[in-house]
């Protein structure tokens, strides 16, 4: 049974206004706030077979997510799911499992107002390689090795990128990629992205 909440919840700004949260119940109010959080900005990174390959150092990397504590909501994006996610509220953080027809995110990420309508679960597992939330630029990359940089203002987005075969050499591959967003010089969001 889905229990719908229809209340406003009240959140923070920046200058300490109270503004509305509405929950979330469905797909499109659960993209709608997910939109606006830091992580959401590492989603869907469209890949091609030319595109330059950057793996981590040891060849790959990635970091759990643990599904059955998901909140879930299915939704028409691309024809595939949509988006899954759980809260923790004593560190302001969420993981975010959004589907598409052959590809999926999975993201970790502070959060600018709480996602009203999610289960609670704790979030900020490292990488399988020790790669996590609050790391510098330096320390991700003594982690990782040297990675794609692309910089706006006071953030950075690092990409490692890389591919797998499996079969037949001449199937087409898997793509995948771990990126990190930094702001001020600290990882505030990961994701960890794999697909046709």
């Amino acid at each position: 049974m889905l229990l719908v909440c229809t209340a406003a919840f009240l959140s923070e700004n920046a200058v300490g206004n109270a503004i509305p949260t509405p929950a979330i119940h469905d797909c499109a109010s659960f993209r709608k706030w997910f939109a606006e959080q830091p992580g959401s900005r590492l989603t869907l990174t469209i890949r091609s077979a030319s595109e330059r390959q950057n793996p981590p150092t040891n060849g790959s990397d990635e970091f759990p997510i643990a599904r059955i504590e998901a909140t879930g909501f299915r939704g028409n994006v691309g024809g595939g799911g949509c988006l899954a996610g759980y809260y923790d509220a004593l560190h302001h953080l969420v993981a975010v499992i959004e589907r598409y027809d052959t590809a999926q995110d999975f993201v970790q990420s502070e959060v600018t107002s709480a996602p009203h309508g999610l289960r609670s679960g704790w979030v900020g597992a490292p990488t399988l390689n020790g790669a996590k939330l609050g790391m510098t630029l330096a320390q991700l990359e003594r982690v990782e090795g040297s990675g794609l940089r692309e910089r706006a203002g006071n953030d950075v987005v690092l990409a490692y990128m890389w591919q797998k075969h499996f079969g037949s050499p001449t199937n087409s591959p898997l793509f995948y990629s771990i990126k990190f967003l930094l702001h001020n010089d600290r990882t505030i969001a990961m994701d960890y992205f794999y697909g046709a």
